[in-house]
């Protein structure tokens, strides 16, 4: 074959075949398809970010107890959790809660002992002083600052009715 001259012809016209889709295949490779048609038009990425959850945490409330401070008319302090809702819905929630507060402090209150030795009579006397209270109302017990503060105070009276102010 390399000594036919008709072959010679046959291999160069094959080269020379194979040369050409070379290098159309060259020129198919240097085209960039990913690049944008019209360059005024920018196309951009969205980027997905992730949202930051605050952690919740309970919180935990109190209730001031008495001492000589509190009887002298400082304020008693007590938290409690009711929603707006609720508030609205029910307005002497607040006074109820600091009626029993009040109540519930009553063995704590000064008391007097008053005998009578001639008849063998001994009388406790207990003197109910006025109460100061200011109340911190929260929304729910995650809740780090009250929604609404309300102050009252409370005495009772000789004929044993609670009078809240």
């Amino acid at each position: 074959i390399s000594c036919d001259n008709n072959n010679d012809s046959e291999i160069s016209k094959y080269r020379k075949n194979k040369i050409e889709v070379k290098d159309k295949l060259k020129k198919v490779d240097l085209i960039d398809i990913s690049s944008p048609k019209n360059d005024s038009v920018i196309t951009k990425k969205e980027v997905k970010t992730k949202k930051l959850v605050e952690k919740k945490e309970h919180q935990i409330r109190f209730e001031d107890g008495i001492s000589d401070a509190k009887l002298n008319g400082e304020l008693i302090l007590l938290q409690t959790e009711l929603s707006l809702e609720e508030l609205n819905k029910n307005s002497d929630v607040i006074q109820n809660l600091v009626k029993s507060s009040y109540l519930s402090m009553e063995f704590q209150f000064p008391r007097s002992i008053a005998d009578d030795f001639e008849n063998g009579i001994s009388t406790e006397r207990i003197s109910y002083p006025k109460l100061n209270f200011t109340v911190e109302i929260f929304k729910d017990s995650y809740a780090k600052k009250p929604y609404q503060i309300k102050n009252y105070s409370v005495r009772k009276e000789k004929n044993g009715s609670l009078i809240v102010e």
